[in-house]
């Protein structure tokens, strides 16, 4: 299991900040504030998501949270690093292009509220609120003062893309439970996965036929979710009971240096920078490079279709039965899921993913 505060040690590898006077009236702030059309911009040519902390000039805990969040040297660190952040005047007067359309203050009233804040907010005007827009333009928001460790984990959530594959709730469960076990109810991860070496796998795997899966994690990249999936997915002892006996189970470090020799071919690490993906992993991903990432090989050694993201186990558990049962041949994922987990639980009349 993972301990400790996990934004200080990104704040270690990433930045080193020069001390300011805490008597200052006015402190310089510590994150890197832009426009909204620059982080636009930005975002369109480096894909990253956008924070944007929406505030007015008489809002009071707008100020407290300048004051006592965004004054975190590792909060700052971590939005410098993984967002484009923007400081949005929800009252400002300026005109504001975003995808196409041309955005006002209508200039209505003593605090009249700009259009593209109404926008941004779903027209529910609340400060402070923080709104987060990923690269595709999708947009997600949370209101009210957070202090730094309660900004924590939803940063994480949504700079790690942990949003596009599990609900917030579900998420922070298992983010307590690796990162803040003294104040959390602690899963089951009693399970352990029999884990092998890739040429024991494929060894293996030529007398005796199984399907191999792979599970590529990061130390660097998407950390949390890869600690994640392996601390509390992987770890589900129903999870682990199946792999065990189904799949030659491999893990798989993706910034290691080891030379590897697979399918006549040789694979190394390039290091082009900290944290660089192995061959094997670039490979095998086919470019499509997020952690943690799953492939599997069937028993004629045919590479099939990585699962990518931090999963829970409500979806990883049907996904491998999916791939091992072959029912991945018919390509029906969802109406797959769907029968599984009705049959697994009949008393359930939600039935969402």
């Amino acid at each position: 299991m993972k301990r400790g505060i996990l934004l200080a040690i990104i704040g270690i590898l990433f930045f080193n900040f020069q001390s300011f006077s805490q008597e200052d009236g006015a402190k310089q702030s510590l994150v890197q504030w832009m426009d909204f059309e620059t982080a636009v911009e930005k975002q369109q040519t480096q894909p990253k998501p956008i924070f944007i902390d929406m505030y007015t000039d008489w809002c009071g805990w707008c100020k407290k949270l300048d004051a006592e969040t965004f004054s975190n040297p590792q909060i700052a660190n971590y939005i410098n690093t993984y967002f484009y952040p923007v400081k949005f005047d929800a009252e400002t007067t300026d005109t504001i292009e975003y995808k196409g359309k041309n955005y006002t203050n209508p200039m209505q009233g003593r605090r009249s509220t700009h259009s593209l804040a109404l926008q941004l907010l779903e027209n529910r005007a609340s400060y402070p609120s923080m709104v987060y827009i990923d690269p595709n333009g999708n947009t997600s928001k949370s209101s009210g003062f957070m202090e730094p460790k309660n900004l924590e984990p939803i940063l994480v959530y949504f700079a790690e893309g942990i949003n596009r594959t599990v609900q917030f709730e579900d998420y922070k469960l298992a983010f307590n439970a690796v990162y803040r076990p003294e104040e959390s109810i602690k899963p089951d991860n009693s399970g352990n996965i029999k884990w092998i070496s890739l040429q024991d796998a494929f060894a293996k795997q030529a007398t005796n036929p199984k399907k191999i899966m792979i599970v590529f994690v990061s130390d660097y990249y998407q950390r949390v979710s890869s600690h994640l999936m392996e601390d509390i997915t992987l770890k589900d002892p129903k999870v682990a009971s199946f792999i065990n006996e189904t799949y030659y189970p491999i893990i798989f470090q993706a910034s290691t240096t080891d030379t590897i020799q697979l399918f006549n071919q040789t694979f190394v690490n390039e290091q082009k920078g900290m944290g660089y993906p192995h061959q094997l992993v670039i490979s095998l991903l086919q470019q499509r490079i997020a952690f943690p990432s799953i492939v599997f090989f069937n028993e004629a050694n045919e590479l099939l279709s990585p699962i990518q993201g931090y999963f829970t186990s409500k979806i990883i558990d049907p996904y491998l039965h999916f791939i091992a049962e072959d029912k991945y041949k018919d390509g029906n994922w969802q109406q797959y899921f769907q029968n599984y987990y009705k049959a697994a639980n009949p008393n359930d009349s939600t039935q969402n993913q």
